[in-house]
């Protein structure tokens, strides 16, 4: 079930390719790539509760990667 968040993600298809790119060559830094999971699940719809305990990462950094994203996109 999808829940309502202030800021739904929405990729275009080529910047999910390009994030799953980045995840899969793992040639990045790990907070790059934790940032590109964000997004990824947060397109899917996920909440911030489930993103928090898929990749054990705070909410405030779920909610500023979010933002960031709506305001700068990529």
């Amino acid at each position: 079930m999808t829940m309502w968040t202030k800021n739904p993600v929405k990729l275009k298809p080529e910047e999910r390719k390009e994030l799953k790119q980045l995840i899969t060559k793992g040639a990045e830094k790990a907070r790059k790539i934790t940032r590109a999971r964000i997004l990824l699940l947060a397109h899917e719809g996920k909440t911030d509760t489930h993103i928090i305990e898929a990749l054990k990462t705070a909410r405030n950094t779920i909610r500023a990667v979010r933002s960031r994203y709506i305001q700068e996109g990529l």
